[in-house]
């Protein structure tokens, strides 16, 4: 079990920004059944066969700009989703990433401007640990975000998750590498055509270089998106 708290942690779910004023996260992590042939790295072990992974929240969002309403968590409760949870604002800073489904959710309860909800969702893949990139960057046209140093290449694989909000025109964002920091090139089949609001999550088994960073090619919209040097999302 993992326990945080902090005024800075952000929850992002599919192509929705609640607006979290606080949040606290609970991530319980269990397995049912172990398959050992299917463990990677054992430095942030991935393991696949039947999970019981749960992750409940609780917290307050700012309601005085229509941030939140009882409509929005009907929609943040559809279907599978992207579902991140940020903790700092930065580049480099830890992203927790995957894919999950609403488990429970309580009607919302409004304390004033805030809004204050409690859920749990159920992950269909490990959050995986990941770097951010971009945190409600706003994008508008040609551009990239600062890179991430990795320390050393990542042989098996990552993950780039995607959360894109206030969409106002069409582009792509692309995840690229580098060996050296300077001179970067795009990841191949690691890119994201952004046409609305929406959220990816897009796996190579390819080689990830030391350093990571997203470059938005025109296109005007703002998203948050964080790079896993781990495992696909399966």
């Amino acid at each position: 079990m993992a326990f945080r708290s902090t005024d800075v942690m952000r929850f992002y779910w599919g192509g929705y920004d609640p607006g979290t004023a606080a949040i606290q996260i609970r991530a319980n992590l269990g397995v049912l059944a172990l398959d050992p042939t299917v463990i990677g790295d054992l430095g942030e072990t991935r393991i696949a066969g039947i999970r019981s992974d749960q992750m409940t929240y609780t917290a307050l969002f700012d309601n005085s700009t229509g941030g939140f309403d009882v409509a929005a968590a009907s929609l943040m409760g559809s279907g599978e989703q992207v579902a991140s949870i940020y903790i700092g604002t930065s580049t480099g800073d830890i992203a927790y990433c995957g894919i999950a489904h609403l488990f429970d959710a309580p009607v919302p309860i409004a304390v004033k401007d805030l809004v204050r909800q409690e859920a749990t969702y159920q992950p269909n893949t490990l959050f995986q640990r990941a770097a951010v990139l971009a945190n409600k960057r706003a994008a508008s046209g040609s551009g990239n975000t600062g890179s991430s140093d990795n320390s050393t290449l990542t042989g098996n694989g990552g993950t780039m998750y995607v959360h894109v909000f206030n969409y106002v025109a069409a582009g792509t964002i692309t995840l690229q590498d580098s060996a050296d920091g300077t001179t970067f090139a795009a990841v191949t089949n690691m890119s994201y055509a952004v046409s609305g609001t929406g959220a990816t999550a897009i796996g190579t088994s390819g080689t990830l270089r030391r350093y990571r960073r997203f470059i938005e090619t025109t296109g005007s919209f703002t998203y948050a998106g964080a790079v896993s040097p781990k495992h696909p999302a399966a």
